[in-house]
């Protein structure tokens, strides 16, 4: 067995057990506690593995910085896009001490008012929802 498929053994088993335990589950409270650890140690071995793979990315990045980000004559196309969309974008950015102070006054009132109509909806939704009754005739 090669060690490169280890990692990807410790993250199946818990997700079959998980799944195996949780078909269980209504027989008796052994199968409920059992498919709630397993569910547990999947996330943790999740966890472990993200940050197992965050980490080795992180020190390739470190280590061969250089060959991963230097221009390459084969991309002279791709750079060009991206520096005429970076000019694109600051020559279209609208900046707020050209816009009338009116505009910008109606603009921030406006969200204040959705974000207050979002308020009323979830705290006194009984003001805008109520119940009725569904007839066939």
């Amino acid at each position: 067995m090669e060690l490169g498929t280890l990692p990807i053994i410790f993250f199946i088993l818990p997700c079959v057990l998980t799944g195996a335990f949780y078909v269980r589950k209504p027989e008796s409270d052994f199968w409920k506690s059992a498919a709630d650890l397993m569910l547990s140690s999947t996330l943790l071995v999740n966890l472990v593995l993200w940050v197992g793979a965050a980490w080795a990315i992180q020190e390739k990045l470190e280590q061969k910085h250089w060959e991963l980000s230097k221009p390459l004559l084969q991309n002279v196309d791709l750079d060009w896009l991206d520096f005429r969309s970076r000019k694109l974008d600051e020559a279209s950015a609208i900046r707020s001490d050209i816009i009338p102070s009116v505009v910008l006054v109606l603009f921030r009132l406006g969200c204040v008012v959705v974000v207050l109509i979002g308020h009323a909806f979830y705290w006194v939704p009984t003001y805008f929802f109520t119940s009725f009754e569904v007839n066939s005739e």
